[in-house]
């Protein structure tokens, strides 16, 4: 049952109505299409948007060059091009440049919702980074929202909050004893104590000398700037490194999640001590859009996407999980619509509503379900490897974290060996062409290593995440709501389509040229292009049916990922896009 101030029978659209909304994160994934969506159906709200200017584009600029992305079409073709796109952003979006991150931002009074969706989203920042944004920013953007105002404050987490579980993890507050004061103090106190290390002379001659090694030749400019290089790295890598065993050590998977999960204890904290009305949002995996703003609109390279290429790309002989583990996928529209109904539904104060936006309780996907789509789809349409035919898929088994990394240690063990002997090899092409060689591997071993590490203990969850409240809140919208702003997981494929012959979600479509630098390296993580600027460039585009790439300089891959049949089973299928 959810208990709030919107009457029954009223929509979401007149309960927003005449509303001032606060949005941060408007320049990221989730963020510019909840923009967009107020924007193109909610025409009686205010929007206040913060954002940080860069040294490149003022906090204007950057919000004005989103009206010039694919998310803004459906909004730029209703208006009648990007001149009134333009206009309509002018006059009903105010933008603030500033950055919760470094203290309390000036804001407006009178602002009636607060949707906070800006994060630290990558798995591994540095420890204080993560802290810095996620739970220190969040107490600074919510003290300076309830300055002068009481308003709805609409939180977005992640389902991953819970942490290392197994079972069955309800909509409520997290149950831990973790003071996060405490933490926060101890990540930034981290931080100075490792930068003061790698301030000490011995710690800065070897930096030097391992520039010097590298640019002796360059002058002693770039050597001095390549060794302050060096020690940042140093610092950034140790402070990763902490950051994710004291995640790991208290019961979540990394850093990411922890901060979240210390960043909802304390806005919880806030809204009780000020008896504001708090909502908290938690996403699974987000991924492309079912519907809105076209099918398989996707935004960057998401979580899923960096091991599906390098699967098809035969870079992971095996990699850890549990077959019948969930993968716990929601479309990014679906995400957006729930925490817009969640919005013009604001429960009682001091009384906060928590809501796992999920599928894997209604419409669960497993892990091995996942692979053998993936790998029936790589080995009906293999990605071309240049002047070798095509790249072949292995066949995982799922034999377990413990052979996986046994398995790891021995590649590892074997590209030390061989580089030693590389060394030793007289210089000319077949060693060039050896070190190439030692240099992929090596490369394709790290990649592997990575996403293990990042990924593995999300694959080999044994929970699911319960949706009793995001059911009751879908139930309490209009007839008309449920259409227009569909977010019920069980119904995850567009209204009339088949899963025989029509897209689903996710759909995300990677178009490259013909180049071995497209496909070839295994570098890129969370957040990253696929392809490197000088080879090609990303791009998303919806799947319309079964069609080869038009050539073979054209790699497509389309992850198309149905819901429920009649028959009650799911379907899931990978379609070859056309080019």
């Amino acid at each position: 049952m959810v208990e709030s101030s919107r009457p029954a029978g009223t929509s979401i659209v007149d309960a927003l109505a005449g509303k001032r909304i606060f949005l941060t994160g408007v320049t990221g994934f989730l963020g510019q299409v909840i923009l967009e969506r107020l924007l193109l159906d909610f025409p009686e709200t205010t929007i206040t948007v913060l954002v940080r200017s860069q040294t490149s584009a003022t906090a204007v600029e950057r919000v004005h060059y989103l009206t010039r992305k694919p998310a803004f079409d459906v909004l730029r073709q209703r208006l009648g091009g990007d001149h009134q796109l333009l206009a309509l952003l002018d006059e009903r979006v105010t933008v603030i440049d500033g950055d919760f991150t470094r203290g309390e931002p000036e804001l407006p009074s009178g602002i009636d919702v607060a949707i906070h969706s800006a994060a630290a989203v990558s798995f591994d920042p540095p420890i204080q980074e993560a802290f810095q944004t996620n739970l220190l920013g969040a107490q600074n953007l919510y003290r300076a929202v309830a300055a002068n105002n009481t308003p709805h404050l609409v939180h977005v987490s992640t389902a991953y909050v819970a942490g290392v579980q197994k079972g069955v993890i309800p909509e409520g507050p997290l149950e831990h004893k973790v003071d996060y004061r405490l933490e926060a103090e101890m990540a930034m106190q981290a931080r100075a104590e490792v930068e003061a290390g790698s301030r000490k002379p011995e710690m800065l001659e070897h930096f030097m000398a391992k520039a010097a090694k590298d640019h002796s030749r360059a002058g002693p400019s770039t050597v001095s700037q390549d060794a302050e290089e060096r020690r940042k790295q140093w610092v950034d890598k140790r402070l990763i490194e902490y950051g994710r065993m004291r995640a790991r050590t208290l019961g979540w998977p990394d850093v990411y999640t922890f901060t979240k999960a210390m960043g909802e204890r304390a806005v919880e904290d806030i809204a009780h001590e000020r008896r504001l009305p708090l909502s908290i949002v938690r996403p699974s995996i987000i991924e492309s859009a079912l519907e809105h703003p076209f099918p398989g609109w996707i935004d960057g390279f998401k979580m899923a996407d960096p091991i599906i290429r390098a699967y098809g790309l035969g870079q992971i002989p095996e990699f850890p999980g549990i077959p019948e583990g969930i993968v716990d996928l929601i479309p990014v529209d679906y995400v957006v619509n729930a925490i817009l109904a969640v919005a013009a539904t604001p429960p009682p104060a001091g009384e906060p509503a928590h809501y796992n936006v999920s599928s894997g309780d209604r419409n669960p996907l497993r892990f091995y379900e996942l692979y053998e789509w993936v790998r029936a789809y790589f080995e009906a349409h293999p990605l071309p490897e240049r002047g070798r035919g095509e790249h072949k898929v292995p066949e995982w088994k799922f034999p377990g974290n413990i052979t996986v990394e046994r398995m790891l240690r021995r590649a590892e063990q074997l590209t030390d060996v061989a580089e030693q002997i590389v060394t030793h090899l007289p210089k000319s092409q077949t060693m060039r062409d050896a070190v190439s060689r030692l240099d992929r591997d090596k490369a394709r071993v790290d990649f592997v290593k990575r996403y293990s590490d990042l990924y593995g203990m999300y694959t080999e969850t044994e929970v699911v995440y319960t949706d009793e409240r995001v059911v009751a809140l879908w139930s309490s919208l209009t007839l008309e709501d449920q259409a227009r702003f569909p977010f019920d997981a069980a119904r995850t494929q567009p209204s009339g389509s088949a899963p025989a012959t029509n897209p689903c979600w996710p759909c995300s479509t990677w178009r490259g040229r013909s180049s071995p630098r497209t496909w070839s390296s295994p570098t890129s993580g969370p957040g990253s292009p696929i392809l490197s600027p000088t080879s090609g460039r990303p791009s998303w585009s919806a799947c319309s049916g079964g069609s080869r790439p038009t050539s073979r300089s054209t790699a497509a891959i389309a992850a198309t990922s149905c819901g429920r049949s009649s028959a009650g089973t799911r379907a899931l299928r990978w379609t070859a896009c056309s080019a």
